[in-house]
Formats: C-alpha cells, structure tokens, sequence
C-alpha cells in the first residue's frame, strides 16, 4: 500500500492517511509501515511504537487516539482532509513538473485513468472535459482525486510514473539550475531539500554552494551582505528545519521576513564559533507566516492600500492627511478575511503548541537590514490560554486572537510613522512585505504573570564611552529583570547598562545613586488579562510574597533573584545577595544584577557581540536569559546553570567611519556656546541656523498634560523647519516614554534635526540614569546620524550657560505657524535664531553655529563661526551593506 515510497514521512501525513482508509484497510497499512520501518525504508517520529498498533485489533477512533499520543499530532477532521489532500495534490504535481516536464500531462492521464477505473467518473464526463481549456481540465481532474482517492492510492499514481531512480538522477541535476530553484514555491521548497539533504554527496560542492545561496535568497532573505555570510554557516538541513516551520499559501513562493532572518543567522554563528557555550544559546521555538500571505490578503481588498504610500511619496498627501486616514485603512485591514488554509494550519499549530504564550512579531523584508525599522511595525503578545471548557470551542477562540494580531501587525506596514521613516531612507518604491514570526515566549509562569528571568540588549559597539578601559568599540548591555519591553521602549525603567568585558566600570559613586539608578518597574504578561502590565517593584514584591507558599515556582524565582540579581540595602551601603531572607522587602532589596558576575554571562555575551561585529555586522541583538535550578546527580545538590534565547539581531547601522573630528586650533571663549566632556558621538555639523531650546528649568515646572503639548509643539516646530539646518536642545532624554524623564517625542516629530542635545537639571539627575542605547528612538538617531550628546551643568570641564538662550529673541511664532494664546509656551519652548546668539562678530550675517565632538577625545563643542563647507552625506550612504565577510 506505501508502493516504492522512500521518503521521510511526516508524522502528520501518516494521520491523514489513516483519515482516508477504510477500516478493513488499517491494519494492513500499518503492517506494512511496521515491516518498512524496522528496514529503514522510511522513518517517522516515534516509529518503534508501531509495532504494538500493528499487532492489535483497533477502531478507526481508537487508531486515531493512539497515533495521536504516539506521533505528537492531532487527528484532522475529515473535510479539513479533503482541503489538505488537493493541496497535497497540486503540491506534488507542482514539485516533480520541475523535474520532469511532461510530468504534469503524465499525471492527469493517469489520474483520468484511475477515476474511470473506480467508476468515480465516467466517458461522458472526459468528453464534456474536452470543450474545458487546459486548466479548467487539470482543475476538474484535481478536485475528484482529491475528493475520492485515498493517500495510498494517489502514492501509488505517483510511483507508477517515475522511479525513484528517475526523480533521483533528474533532481541532481536539477539542482544545478538555480532557475529551477528561483521558480520553486515554499510548498515545493521542504520535499525539495529533503531529497538534497539525502543525496548531497552526489552535487558537486561549487553546484551545492551555488544552490544553497539561491535557496537563501529566495526563501530567507536576498540581502547580499546576509546571503554571504548565511551561506558559511548553513548547510541544506539548516535551511529545511527553518523552512519546515513556514505557513504559506499553495503555489505561492514567499520569505520569512528579515527579523526571522537576522535572528536564525545569529544563532547559526554561535553555533559554529562560539563553541564553549554553544550549549547555552539558542532561539525560541518559532513559526514564519511568510510574505506570500500579506500580499493575498491585501490584494484581496478593493482599497488600493499601494496608493497609501504612492501619494505619500508624490506630494499629494500630507503627513497630517496620512495620520487622518491611517484609521480607516487600518479598520479595512483588520476586517479582512486570512485564506481558509491558513486558518488551518494556524489552527493546527495551536493544537500542536497547546495553551503556551506565544508572541506574534512583525518580520518585514526591509525591517532588521540596512534600515532597523526599530518599533516601526507591532508586535503582539497573546496569554493563549484556556478560554472554553469545549476544546473545539476555546481553539477557535485562541485561533480568533491569533488571526486578529496577525491583521494588527500587517497594518502596522501602513502605519504613518513607518511610512514617513520609509520615505526618509528613499524606500517607498522597494518592495516592503510583511511576514509574521510567531514565537513561543520565553520563560515561566509565576501565579498569574509569565515572563523571562531576564531580558536585555547587546551593541555590538557602545559608541559613546572612551574613558579608562571602556572604549567606543566596545560591547555594551542594557539589562533588566522581566520582558524586554521597557529596554527597548524607553519606558524609563531605569534599566541596568554593564560594559560585559569590564563589568565593574559605572559612574555612580555611591550607595545612594545605585538605590536611585536600580530598576524599579517591570512589564510582565498578566495571563488573566492578556496584557502586558507594568508593575512597581513594590507590587511585585508585595503580590510575590503573597502567594510563594502556594506556589513553589515563585520561591524558586525569588531564590534566582536572591542569588544573581538583588543586593542587601544597610544604612549607606550594599551587600550582594539576600541571604536567608524569608520575604522580599521593596525598600531593602535592590536590583543590581551583581550576582551574575559569578557566571560566565558577561564573557559569553562579550564574545557574542564581539563575533557578530567579525564574522557579520557590528550588531544590535536582543535576548532573554532564563536560570534554570537543577540537582547536580553525582552529589544531590541544587546547582544552577543558565540559557540564552536570541529573540532578534539586527545590522548596527549609522555609525561613524572615523571616530575623530578636528576642532579649531584658535577658538575665543566668547564664541564658545557649549563645551561637553563625556559620554559624546563622533559627529560634525556646521552652518546650523537655529537652535530650538526647551527651558529646562521651566519644563519640569509644567504638569504632565502639558509637557505632552511640548512635545507635539516639537513635532510642529520640526516640520516647519524642514530644510533649514537646526538642532534641539531639551531636558532629560529625548524620546523618553515618560515625560517627567524628558520629551516624549517619537521619531517623526524630531528627525529633521542635525543634533539632539540632552540637558541635565543638576549634577546628579536620575532622570539620566535610563540612556537610549538599544532603543527604537536611539537606534533611529544613530541611523540617521543625529549627532547625541549630554550635557551635565557643573560636571568638571562643562560650559552651558542657560541664560544665554533665555536672553535672545525667540522666533517661535514664526515657524510654529498656528495660533498658541497660552502664554506659557512661549516660556518654555524657544527657536533662536544663531545669529543672535552673543559673540565677538561684528557682522552677525556671517555668523553660524557648528558642532564637533569627538568620541576618542569625549569632547563636543558648539561654537560660533563664519560658514564651513558641508560634507554632503545621505542616510542611505550609512546604510550600504558590506561587500564581503572576515574570515
């Protein structure tokens, strides 16, 4: 009944074709699946149990019981079967015409053949058939084979063409033309590499190298600095487990969107070149809904979604029009119907993964290259939890919320912010597709949250610090316990930066800032509500020891923390560790992540940075690092060992080729505006014509309503500017999520300014303690090279006089271009012209404002002189991909 099948079998398949036979026919089918198995003619998963289904007398039901317990897989319902063979059809005939040409001719005939021997159709219908075209004909054939024809019996039609020799000896040579492989579909792709991986001694390696690029590009990613460096570290097995876990549409050929990309690659590195932990690395348990699927659903809209961007691009839509109409287009969005195949595999995959969070992430073709995108798509976390006591119930409820958040993520594409950042990189024209990376989320669960012990981000190069050991090239960590949302948000969690190859250096000084500077909020996953809540260490701490006697997974959570992440608060100062401490106490436990020094975290993350900058790009990677307690067998004890997820990696793009910028050999005082002695870029800008000043005292004078006005009135202010050569001089961190810790502007209402400079109250400010290293805001500053420095008032070798701004007229109605009667704005926010800044010229015409800083000095001024030539530089210059890969 298997006829001359030698292929691997996937359990699923064997579930289907037990759906198809008659129950006279079962025992027979696994007779000779056990007698094929103990050859190893065929392998499937958990074969050696076969033999005990063959050897006993079994109801169709109870067939399907068993399998199901033994192979890991869920019996599929009869018409769903029906829908899966004819996919299974076309996918077949599909695969072996591009290995032989006439097989598709040779296929229906047989199947023509077959059907009329079943009496399943008769002449009359062939005859009627003929006045069909050609593909109306091979339609009508699929759809009563697929109807009326069992697994087994379509195997057997296929074997019956060609032999195994012949697919064989036509598929290697097939192999050879990347034409061949260009034109496969992502249906076609897996069955492909499954029969390579079995016979890839017999290519030639120039033939397999070549082979395995354009599998890469075509399926992966087509970037030409991924593809040279994916080809050193995959190999055809890599490339079908990855592609084994894609949904796509039949006949359709689709990618895993860059972000899947990036992080599958990162992880294959490790594997190769960081071998003493190679154990301890991993990624998450992932699915790729591929591009084919939000190209199908758009299409299928009468809303020309393509013109979005289009008029964008043109002129003939404003960003304020684009911000107005995003809302409906996103309504249109969310109520498209995802193909009926889709809904089925996404409904297979959550009967499979069960009722574990799982996370549904944007994965772009242009996001994670050359241009990070950085929080320019969504991504959606979902409880997945039980929601009906009827299982066919609560997986149709989960299946709606999975689908839904897939919808969300495809609108995000046409989010304005995206759309305007696309339009600044000279994007909109390049084809930007959206797959979707469903992910099992890391961690645990502790009573109603579920989170990673820890989460963090790792550059490649800091970019900023040269100061004793801490060089600008060196690795950097932002760290923080719970998910890695506030990292990268900039939620000012106070999140903790360790340089990982001098884990000691930190500029706080003493107790009393480390208490201020610890982490203080966490987002966690809260499992009733399928939200993602943020907490305060006070309610963590409280909600903990409320339920850690019921709940033995939270004592051992608080052991972890007790032993790697909380320090002992005295009277002024700390010790590591909590000791014997029967409850966590907010005011006495402080996160200081000092215990992971004991471990070999900060070399294994040192390196990784380190390699991904050789072997790859200088890199922006995201993790997640769980601590997993253990008996050690040999003496009983309870040890602790430790795993890392890598849930993304992107190119580091938009740092400077030269780290050094001359200054003026003779500058007067009075022409000095500001001088900064740490934590600066390289970077230089000249000929700036206005200074856009937020008072810093004044801000924070303001409530909470309006410090959120000040950063839409930026936004306005940013617009207006547009072609004049500015910079922003505000308080606290630009981009913060909150705005008593600086203006909480996004991206957009900023990214026409050559500078953003940061303003401390006093020496010691807290709201400093949260930098943008590894944010989406920072990393979108540092790919559009906006020159980001801060300036601390009374810090060893600092000019900045507030009152200088203060004292020049402010030409803020002049470029705010609406009617503001609140007296107050004008306070706080000013736009100096530079030639009314105070210096020694005497012609103010001839006067305008530069920046230097240099990150080898740690030096950056902002003076005044006559006009400079300007180094003509475009985003896209910074975003070029490498040509060619270290060895």
């Amino acid at each position: 009944m298997l006829g001359k099948l030698n292929i691997n079998v996937d359990s699923n398949i064997i579930d289907e074709i037990l759906l198809s036979l008659e129950p006279e026919d079962k025992r027979t089918f696994l007779n000779e699946l056990y007698e094929r198995l103990k050859k190893k003619e065929i392998e499937i998963s958990a074969g050696s149990n076969i033999s005990v289904l063959a050897e006993e007398h079994l109801s169709l039901k109870e067939l399907k019981s068993i399998l199901s317990d033994t192979l890991d897989v869920t019996p599929i319902e009869p018409e769903e079967t029906k829908k899966l063979k004819a996919f299974y059809l076309r996918q077949r005939i599909n695969r072996n015409s591009l290995i032989h040409k006439n097989f598709r001719r040779m296929i229906t005939a047989e199947l023509k053949r077959v059907l009329l021997k079943l009496g399943i159709i008769k002449d009359s219908d062939i005859e009627e058939w003929k006045k069909l075209s050609t593909e109306k004909r091979y339609r009508a054939i699929v759809y009563h084979a697929a109807n009326f024809l069992s697994y087994l019996e379509l195997e057997d039609v296929f074997s019956s063409i060609l032999t195994p020799d012949e697919h064989l000896s036509r598929l290697v040579k097939k192999a050879r033309n990347v034409d061949v492989i260009k034109n496969m579909t992502n249906s076609e792709i897996v069955p492909f590499l499954r029969i390579l991986i079995d016979h890839e001694h017999e290519i030639p390696e120039t033939d397999k190298m070549e082979a395995l690029e354009t599998i890469i590009e075509t399926f992966i990613s087509d970037l030409h600095y991924y593809k040279l460096a994916a080809k050193k570290y995959f190999s055809f097995s890599d490339v079908c487990s990855f592609l084994e876990s894609h949904i796509s549409l039949p006949n359709r050929q689709g990618k895993i969107g860059q972000k899947a990309a990036g992080m599958i690659l990162a992880y294959k590195i490790m594997q190769s070149e960081l071998k003493e932990f190679a154990d301890k690395i991993r990624i998450p348990t992932s699915y790729y809904l591929t591009t084919d699927v939000f190209y199908e659903c758009l299409s299928s809209h009468t809303y020309n979604f393509s013109s979005f961007r289009h008029r964008l691009k043109e002129g003939t839509i404003t960003e304020e029009e684009l911000e107005r109409e995003y809302p409906h287009v996103r309504k249109l969005i969310l109520e498209t119907s995802i193909p009926d195949i889709i809904r089925i595999k996404l409904g297979e995959l959550l009967k499979k993964i069960g009722h574990q969070p799982v996370i549904v992430r944007s994965s772009s073709l242009l996001e994670d290259s050359a241009s990070a995108f950085s929080g320019k798509y969504d991504s959606y976390f979902v409880a997945n939890q039980k929601l009906s006591d009827n299982p066919d119930e609560d997986l149709e409820k989960r299946l709606d919320i999975v689908i839904k958040r897939i919808l969300m993520v495809y609108a995000s594409a046409l989010r304005p912010e995206a759309l305007i950042y696309r339009r600044e990189r000279g994007l909109l024209d390049i084809d930007e597709r959206m797959s979707v990376l469903i992910q099992i989320v890391e961690g645990k669960r502790y009573g109603k949250y579920f989170f990673p012990t820890m989460a963090g981000v790792g550059l490649s190069y800091n970019n900023k610090v040269n100061v004793g050991n801490i060089k600008w090239d060196d690795p950097v960590l932002r760290i923080g316990a719970g998910l890695g949302t506030g990292i990268v948000d900039m939620k000012g969690y106070k999140i903790k930066v360790v340089y990982p190859h001098n884990p000691d250096y930190t500029t706080i000084i003493n107790f009393h800032e480390v208490f201020k500077s610890a982490q203080k909020k966490f987002d966690l996953l809260d499992l009733e509500t399928d939200t993602i809540e943020s907490v305060t260490k006070s309610e963590l701490f409280d909600y903990f020891n409320r339920i850690k006697d019921d709940h033995p997974e939270v004592k051992d959570f608080i052991t972890t923390m007790g032993r790697y992440f909380l320090s002992t608060a005295h009277q002024d100062y700390y010790t590591e560790g909590i000791g014997l401490a029967t409850k966590l106490e907010t005011d006495k436990h402080v996160f200081t992540f000092g215990g992971l020094k004991k471990t070999a975290f900060y070399k294994m993350t040192n390196r990784m940075l380190q390699i991904l900058a050789e072997k790859y790009n200088p890199a922006d990677m995201e993790f997640t690092l769980d601590f997993i307690q253990k008996k050690d067998p040999d003496t009983n004890r309870t040890v602790w060992d430790y795993s890392l997820a890598i849930v993304q990696c992107r190119q580091l793009t938009g740092l400077s080729e030269d780290a050094s910028y001359d200054f003026p050999a003779e500058l007067p005082e009075e022409n000095l505006v500001c001088r900064v002695h740490k934590s600066v870029v390289s970077g230089y800008q000249p000929n700036i014509e206005y200074i856009v000043y937020v008072d810093v005292d004044k801000y924070y004078e303001l409530d909470e309503q309006k410090m959120y006005s000040v950063a839409r009135i930026i936004g306005k202010i940013n617009n207006n500017l547009h072609g004049k050569r500015f910079i922003l001089i505000g308080p606290g961190r630009w981009g913060s999520s909150l705005p008593y810790h600086g203006i909480k502007v996004s991206y957009t209402e900023i990214y026409h300014t050559l500078a953003l400079v940061e303003v401390a109250r006093k020496l010691w400010d807290e709201n400093f303690t949260e930098p943008s290293l590894g944010s989406h805001f920072g990393n979108d500053v540092r790919e559009s090279r906006i020159i980001n420095f801060s300036i601390t008032p009374g810090s060893e070798g600092t000019k900045f006089d507030k009152e200088m701004f203060r004292e020049c007229p402010n030409d803020i109605d002049e470029f705010l271009k609406e009617s503001y009667p609140d007296s107050w704005i004008r306070d706080v926010v000013m736009v100096i012209d530079t030639k009314n800044l105070p210096s020694n010229f005497e012609d103010k015409s001839k006067q305008y404002m530069h920046i230097i800083s240099n990150v080898e000095k740690q030096v950056g001024i902002m003076f005044l002189g006559e006009k400079r030539s300007v180094k003509k530089h475009h985003v896209a210059d910074s975003l070029r991909p490498q040509e060619e890969i270290p060895e």
